[in-house]
């Protein structure tokens, strides 16, 4: 009996997928992209964390902080790659170091905003540098998702003006 409504559920959400919107679409693929992003970049982050700490002798956040950013940078190639593989009408047919630019201007925004959001909460507040990062982390995920409509709207505007230009 499980088995059977777990069939039939199956098949309602798959219908559903199908007739969802494709910018309904784009919104889940692009949280699955993100969260597989940053899984490894989580894992970079650790592994680095690990690393300066045992190689340096600094402080516990300052060695935090390093691999926060280090991690953070070094994950917009994988980010981007994943968006481009997972995301259907991503932009595909653009140059990949055209897309690659606007990724890496909405996740360096993201950045600054997440390291100041971070650096205000370690000041302010008695939370643990790993839920601080939690937080910044939604945050950035946010902000680079907006950022990132933001620029491909405008990128299609630009190509829509060049079009009218010509005709």
């Amino acid at each position: 009996m499980v088995l059977k409504t777990s069939l039939f559920s199956d098949y309602h959400l798959l219908q559903a997928w199908k007739r969802a919107s494709l910018s309904s679409k784009q919104k889940v693929l692009f949280g699955a992209s993100t969260a597989l992003g940053t899984i490894l970049f989580l894992l970079l982050c650790e592994s680095l964390l690990r690393i300066i700490s045992l190689a340096f002798v600094i402080s516990q956040n300052y060695a935090f902080i390093a691999s926060y950013i280090i991690s953070y940078i070094l994950s917009i190639l994988w980010q981007h790659s994943l968006n481009r593989l997972l995301i259907p009408n991503n932009h595909k047919d653009k140059p990949y170091c055209h897309q690659f630019s606007h990724t890496f201007m909405a996740y360096f925004i993201s950045l600054l905003l997440s390291a100041l959001i971070g650096g205000l909460l370690l000041s302010i507040s008695a939370m643990q540098s790993h839920i601080i990062s939690m937080i910044t982390l939604t945050i950035g995920g946010i902000c680079s998702f907006k950022i990132l409509q933001y620029l491909d709207s405008r990128a299609i505007h630009h190509i829509d003006t060049k079009a009218h230009e010509s005709v």
